[in-house]
Protein backbone atom coordinates (compact mmCIF):
# COMPACT_ATOMS: atom_id res chain seq x y z
CA UNK A 1 0.00 0.00 0.00
CA UNK A 2 1.62 2.87 -1.18
CA UNK A 3 2.13 5.63 1.35
CA UNK A 4 0.25 9.06 1.45
CA UNK A 5 2.87 11.53 2.83
CA UNK A 6 0.06 14.66 2.99
CA UNK A 7 -1.96 12.76 4.59
CA UNK A 8 0.30 10.85 7.14
CA UNK A 9 2.31 14.23 7.88
CA UNK A 10 -1.57 15.60 8.70
CA UNK A 11 -2.50 12.88 11.06
CA UNK A 12 0.38 13.61 13.52
CA UNK A 13 -0.94 13.79 16.81
CA UNK A 14 -0.64 16.36 18.86
CA UNK A 15 0.35 13.99 22.13
CA UNK A 16 1.75 10.32 21.42
CA UNK A 17 1.61 7.55 24.01
CA UNK A 18 5.12 6.34 24.74
CA UNK A 19 4.37 3.85 28.07
CA UNK A 20 1.45 2.99 30.65
CA UNK A 21 0.99 6.51 31.77
CA UNK A 22 3.66 8.79 29.53
CA UNK A 23 2.54 11.01 26.69
CA UNK A 24 5.05 13.32 25.15
CA UNK A 25 2.94 16.73 23.55
CA UNK A 26 3.96 17.04 20.18
CA UNK A 27 4.29 20.97 18.45
CA UNK A 28 5.40 22.35 15.73
CA UNK A 29 7.79 25.07 14.97
CA UNK A 30 9.28 27.58 12.51
CA UNK A 31 12.71 26.32 12.26
CA UNK A 32 14.51 24.70 14.99
CA UNK A 33 18.43 24.72 15.95
CA UNK A 34 20.61 23.34 18.18
CA UNK A 35 22.81 25.19 20.52
CA UNK A 36 25.80 25.66 17.80
CA UNK A 37 23.43 27.17 15.60
CA UNK A 38 22.44 23.87 13.01
CA UNK A 39 19.40 23.72 11.69
CA UNK A 40 17.25 20.67 13.42
CA UNK A 41 13.80 18.68 11.56
CA UNK A 42 13.36 17.58 15.26
CA UNK A 43 13.46 17.67 18.78
CA UNK A 44 13.06 15.20 21.89
CA UNK A 45 12.39 16.90 25.18
CA UNK A 46 12.21 14.85 28.72
CA UNK A 47 11.24 17.30 30.95
CA UNK A 48 8.38 18.23 29.83
CA UNK A 49 7.76 15.57 27.74
CA UNK A 50 7.95 17.29 24.10
CA UNK A 51 8.86 16.34 20.99
CA UNK A 52 8.91 19.59 18.82
CA UNK A 53 8.86 19.41 14.58
CA UNK A 54 10.19 21.96 12.14
CA UNK A 55 7.37 22.88 10.09
CA UNK A 56 10.25 23.85 7.53
CA UNK A 57 10.51 19.85 6.03
CA UNK A 58 8.84 18.38 2.80
CA UNK A 59 5.76 16.02 4.56
CA UNK A 60 7.22 12.83 4.13
CA UNK A 61 10.40 14.19 6.30
CA UNK A 62 8.15 15.05 8.46
CA UNK A 63 6.55 11.82 9.33
CA UNK A 64 10.00 10.54 9.29
CA UNK A 65 10.94 13.17 12.01
CA UNK A 66 8.01 12.09 13.78
CA UNK A 67 8.81 8.55 13.94
CA UNK A 68 12.75 9.61 14.55
CA UNK A 69 11.51 11.57 17.68
CA UNK A 70 8.80 8.83 18.73
CA UNK A 71 11.37 6.27 18.93
CA UNK A 72 13.86 8.41 21.25
CA UNK A 73 11.07 9.35 23.35
CA UNK A 74 10.11 4.82 23.55
CA UNK A 75 13.87 5.06 24.39
CA UNK A 76 13.53 7.52 27.37
CA UNK A 77 10.67 5.59 28.66
CA UNK A 78 11.46 2.10 28.69
CA UNK A 79 15.49 2.81 29.29
CA UNK A 80 16.77 1.20 26.04
CA UNK A 81 19.81 3.23 25.88
CA UNK A 82 19.86 3.32 22.00
CA UNK A 83 22.69 5.68 20.98
CA UNK A 84 21.79 8.25 18.22
CA UNK A 85 23.18 6.24 14.76
CA UNK A 86 20.73 3.35 16.52
CA UNK A 87 18.13 5.23 16.60
CA UNK A 88 18.77 6.45 13.17
CA UNK A 89 18.78 3.30 11.95
CA UNK A 90 15.25 2.10 13.45
CA UNK A 91 14.17 5.14 11.59
CA UNK A 92 15.07 3.95 8.21
CA UNK A 93 12.45 0.83 9.51
CA UNK A 94 9.66 2.74 9.41
CA UNK A 95 8.07 1.45 6.21
CA UNK A 96 8.50 -1.86 7.26
CA UNK A 97 7.46 -1.43 10.29
CA UNK A 98 4.66 0.34 9.01
CA UNK A 99 3.55 -2.87 6.67
CA UNK A 100 3.63 -5.28 9.47
CA UNK A 101 1.37 -3.39 11.65
CA UNK A 102 -0.99 -2.97 8.22
CA UNK A 103 -1.07 -6.77 7.57
CA UNK A 104 -1.86 -7.16 11.23
CA UNK A 105 -4.63 -5.36 11.10
CA UNK A 106 -5.65 -6.79 7.92
CA UNK A 107 -4.96 -4.13 5.76
CA UNK A 108 -2.93 -5.47 3.49
CA UNK A 109 -2.23 -9.61 2.51
CA UNK A 110 0.38 -11.28 4.14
Amino acid sequence: MKQNWQKARNNIPTRVRTGIRKFFAILWADTLFDTKGNKLYGLTHFDPLQIIISKDQSDKEAVYTAWHEFIHGIDHDHDIGLTEPQVVKLEKCYPFIREFILVLEGKKKK
